[in-house]
This record gives C-alpha cells, structure tokens and sequence, in this order.
C-alpha cells in the first residue's frame, strides 16, 4: 500500500470515530421525549438525616474496632491491650541509657551483707558515736573503744529490726 493510501484511510477511519463521537453525544440528552416538554424535577433538600447518620454509623464502627483490641482492668487505670506493643522500638532520644546499671564504687563486687554494713558504718563512725557516747554518759562508767566489734553488732540489730518493723506494715 502506498503513502497516499494509507494517509486516505486514516483520514477515513478519523472522520468515521468524530462523526460517532458526534451522534452519541447527541443521543445522551434524548430521552424520546418531545422538545419543550416539561421534566419531573423532585428537589432535593440540602441535608439529610441519612447522611448524617451513615456517618455517625461508620466512625462507631471504627471507635468498637479500637475497643475489642483495648481492655481496661477492675481498678479503671490498668490498660490491656489484645496484641502486644511493637518489640522492635527505636529508643527516643531522652531516654539514652549511658550507664550500666548496678551497683558502682567501693561496693562494686562484694557479696557479703556484712562488709557491705561496714561501708556505711566504717571505724570513723564507730568512733564518732563512741565519743558522743563518752560525752553525754556523766557519771558513769566511760564506755572502752575496745567495745567497736560490740558496738557494731548493737548498731547493725538495730538496723535489722528497724528494716523488720518496715517490712511489716
């Protein structure tokens, strides 16, 4: 087929899809109804209790779906949830942990209760207490500084029954 021939053919076939665009549009608006005639137009009022609540209907749906993943406990504050939080969560940037936790300083490492006692009650603090002693005991007999190991022992059942008395109530 030649140049000229197919420049004619698709000039054809252009034609043919304007002159069929043409004749639906003027088939759109024509109801078989004759020119002049009157439509029966309902009007429409502007808002309508339908719509209003199909969409009160859609946002309780959605606040219900919230409610069966969230559970409150007896006492109204405790919060459980269905499904568990996210585990794998970026830290925020206030909460950037810079030390190890435990225990830091002298006590770093010791295991025993008692040597953990004479880091707060050293012999400074024995002695400290031994002389305060000696000073408000007038007329009596003055207390010997060879009564420390006494002395510490006194101190630490005094603390033992104080931290009893706590645990108690």
């Amino acid at each position: 087929m030649s140049y000229e021939a197919e420049q004619q053919k698709l000039q054809r076939l252009l034609e043919e899809c304007i002159s069929d665009e043409s004749d639906e549009n003027d088939n759109t608006y024509d109801d078989n109804e004759e020119e002049g005639a009157e439509d029966n137009v309902e009007e429409r009022e502007e808002s309508t209790d339908t719509e209003q609540k199909f969409e009160d209907v859609e946002i309780q749906l959605d606040s219900h779906r919230e409610d069966r993943l969230i559970f409150t406990g007896k006492d109204g504050t405790t919060i459980w949830r269905k499904h568990p939080l996210r585990k794998m969560v970026r830290r925020g940037a206030k909460n950037i942990v810079t030390q190890v936790p435990g225990v830091k300083g002298p006590a770093q490492g010791i295991k025993d209760p008692l040597e953990i006692f004479n880091l707060f009650f050293d012999d400074g603090v024995l002695d400290l207490i031994i002389e305060n002693t000696n000073n408000g005991a007038t007329g009596t007999s003055i207390i010997n500084r060879k009564v420390k190991g006494t002395l510490r022992i006194y101190v630490l059942l005094v603390h033992i029954q104080a931290l009893h008395c706590i645990m108690k109530k």
